[in-house]
């Protein structure tokens, strides 16, 4: 008989919360610490699919390329989101595989990165609503807002959220939640690319 699937969702401030120093240790601890929480789902007989969200990681990765501007081009934003995606996946499948051996338990941790297709003629890219990062002084915002022509709203960074066309799908994902795996992946939008309908 299979095992029930529980899927577990949490925001990416679970990681990295406003005040946090934002150290990769500091990330990895918050991370088993709620992997650790996971272990009583574990123990009741569930497998895991993990989802997370990426805002707060995302929106420091921007800042990093923003200051090196000079120094190598700054990557587009679906960059940023698949490089959070894999840095989240990592802290994460790190954490729960530490935590898995603190209890003894034998499970195998899978981590998928979710590339989503979107249309190219969506609305919501001219208009970005959804702030990511961190908030800005105003003149650092009036600054970007000059630089990338667009408004920034409650003075954060402003990114866009299009409603998926379709979703790649890997082909072993069906097969890895079933049995001894503790899927992890990214929420909400995954990587985003254009598709014309």
């Amino acid at each position: 008989m299979e095992k029930p699937i529980a899927v577990i969702a949490f925001g990416g401030n679970a990681i990295l919360d406003k005040g946090d120093d934002g150290s990769f240790e500091t990330q990895l601890e918050k991370a088993k610490t709620a992997c650790r929480e996971m272990l009583s789902i574990l123990h009741k007989g569930y497998d895991i699919c993990l989802v997370h969200g990426n805002g707060p990681q995302v929106g420091n990765l921007l800042i990093q390329f923003e200051k090196a501007r000079d120094i190598i081009p700054v990557p587009p934003l679906d960059v940023a989101v698949a490089s959070s995606q894999g840095l989240l996946g990592h802290m994460l499948e790190v954490s729960m595989r530490s935590v898995l051996a603190e209890d003894n338990m034998e499970k195998d941790v899978a981590c998928i990165l979710t590339q989503v297709v979107v249309d190219s003629e969506d609305p919501s890219f001219k208009n970005p609503t959804k702030p990511i990062g961190p908030f800005f002084t105003k003149k650092d915002a009036e600054c970007l807002m000059e630089k990338q022509g667009c408004e920034f709203p409650a003075v954060k960074r402003p990114d866009i959220y299009i409603a998926p066309r379709h979703i790649h799908r890997s082909h072993g994902r069906k097969g890895r939640a079933k049995g001894r795996t503790v899927l992890l992946r990214p929420a909400q939008r995954g990587i985003f690319g254009n598709h014309r309908p």
